[in-house]
Parts: structure tokens; sequence; C-alpha cells
């Protein structure tokens, strides 16, 4: 765990712990927080999506996640929640599995393209020829006549 938090000091500065028990990791850089995410794709607005037809899913590779990767203690999780009649639904995640290595470091950015960050389209633009402006505000389009 201490490697962890040398590697977020040098890269991110932005590791805190409040009161000596939680810890508190803000991310103020390009990508955002997806660099730092295990890749978790839970849904929101799923209805408005439905709505607009975009598949999300389909669009950024969320998928859930393949039983051959459940740690042991998710096993057991999923076992004792099974047993105790409560549905079980594997966590869907912005992950390629047929990528994945089950290397644990997700966390501090897949570095075997597994997962889906915002970096993705910024990288697929730039070998397009496109450059970004960090500090940048963009304009809202659909108001202008």
């Amino acid at each position: 765990m201490e490697s962890i938090k040398i590697l977020f000091r040098r890269y991110f500065k932005t590791w805190r712990t409040l009161g000596g028990k939680t810890e508190l990791l803000r991310t103020i850089m390009v990508g955002g927080s997806t660099i730092v995410t295990l890749g978790n794709g839970v849904r929101a607005l799923q209805g408005k999506f439905n709505e607009l037809r975009i598949d999300l899913e389909k669009e950024l590779g969320i998928m859930n996640t393949p039983e051959d990767f459940f740690g042991p203690r998710t096993r057991i999780l999923r076992d004792a929640s099974l047993k105790l009649g409560y549905e079980v639904k594997p966590m869907p995640k912005f992950i390629d599995f047929n990528k994945c290595r089950m290397c644990g470091t997700c966390v501090t950015g897949c570095k075997y393209g597994a997962k889906w960050t915002a970096l993705n389209p910024l990288t697929k633009a730039r070998r397009w020829g496109k450059t970004h402006q960090k500090h940048h505000r963009g304009e809202d389009s659909s108001s202008k006549k």
C-alpha cells in the first residue's frame, strides 16, 4: 500500500489523510478521475440515454465482470449473498477483459490498455493531428441560432 501512496504523491500530489483514517484522492489532470478508478461502469441517467438512443455499453465498451475474474473474497461475498436469497449481479466495468491481466493496478492507470479512460478519445484525436488546450472552456453550440 505504501508504494501506491508514494506513486500518487509523486504524480498527483493530492493525497490526503483525514483524521488518520480516511484517505482522500483528488485528481486534477487530463483524463480526470477515470485514470485513477477501478473502471466501474455504474449506470446513471439510463432513461435519458435510452431516449436519445445512445447505447453507452457499446459506445464505451462497458461489460459485466466475467466470473473467472472474481477474486476469492468476491466469490465468498457472492456465495453468501446467494445463500441468503439476494440477487447478485456482476459489476459493469470500463474494461476489455480480453486485454486485462488481473495485475490489480487499475487504480494507477492500466498499462495494458484494458481500461477505458477519458484519455482514450484524446489519444485518438492526437493521432488524427488534433491538439487540446488545458484550462480552455468550450462553447455550448446548441444555444446559438
